[in-house]
C-alpha cells in the first residue's frame, strides 16, 4: 500500500512539472517509474522469502521499478524516429508484509547498458514504439528483516525488451509514454522483472 501511494505521488509531481521545462531536441532525459507485478530474485532471496512464509505465514507483495537514462537522436534516411542512449540507474524494490512483520528486498542494477528506441509515429515521442537494451550490469541485492543480509555487487549480462505508446500533450513540451517491459539479468544468479508504468522524455 505504501509503495502504491509513493508511486501515485511521484506521478502527480511529474505530471505537474512536465509543463514547466522545454524539451531538448539534441538529447533527452528518460525517467521511468512503474509497478512490477512480476519480480524474480536470485535463489538465495527467494529461499529466504519461502522460509518466512513457511514458518510465519503468507506475505503480501508490492514492487516498484525505476529508471534514469539519457538518449540522443539518430537520423537514418533523415528521419527523426530513433534514439540511442544508456541507462544510468535502474532498479526494483519489493516490500513483503504480513501484519506487523515486513521484509524489504531491493535489487539495484548499474553498469553500461545501451538502450535503443524506435517510434512508428512522425517523430521521437509520438505513437507506438519498441525498446531494447543490452549491456553489462552489476547487481546489488539487499534483504532487510530481523537478520539483514546484503550481497556485494556482481556483474553479468542484462537485457530488456519492451514497448508502448507515447504522445506529446497539447501545450506541453515533455513526451509521455505508457509502456511495459521485461528485463532479465544474469548477475548474482538469475533475476527478472516485468513492469508496467509511465515514462517521461524531456
Amino acid at each position: 500500500m505504501k509503495i502504491k501511494m509513493i508511486f501515485m505521488s511521484i506521478i502527480l509531481i511529474l505530471v505537474y512539472s512536465s509543463s514547466l521545462y522545454p524539451a531538448e531536441e539534441d538529447w533527452y532525459i528518460h525517467l521511468y517509474i512503474g509497478l512490477a507485478p512480476s519480480v524474480s530474485y536470485p535463489d538465495w532471496v527467494e529461499d529466504e522469502i519461502d522460509w518466512v512464509e513457511t514458518n510465519v505465514g503468507s506475505l503480501s507483495k508490492s514492487s516498484l521499478e525505476y529508471e534514469l537514462g539519457f538518449y540522443w537522436p539518430i537520423k537514418p534516411n533523415d528521419s527523426h524516429k530513433n534514439i540511442l542512449g544508456f541507462m544510468l540507474v535502474t532498479g526494483v524494490g519489493t516490500l513483503y508484509t504480513r501484519e506487523d512483520d515486513s521484509i524489504y528486498a531491493m535489487s539495484s542494477l548499474g553498469g553500461f547498458s545501451l538502450s535503443y528506441q524506435h517510434y512508428f509515429g512522425d517523430e521521437v515521442g509520438e505513437g507506438p514504439f519498441f525498446r531494447t537494451d543490452a549491456g553489462i550490469l552489476g547487481s546489488f541485492i539487499s534483504v532487510k528483516n530481523d537478520f539483514n543480509k546484503n550481497e556485494d555487487s556482481k556483474y553479468g549480462f542484462g537485457y530488456l525488451l519492451g514497448g508502448g505508446y507515447s504522445w506529446l500533450p497539447e501545450g506541453w513540451e515533455t513526451r509521455i509514454s505508457v509502456q511495459g517491459h521485461y528485463q532479465g539479468v544474469s548477475a548474482d544468479g538469475s533475476s527478472s522483472i516485468f513492469s508496467l508504468g509511465v515514462a517521461w522524455l524531456f
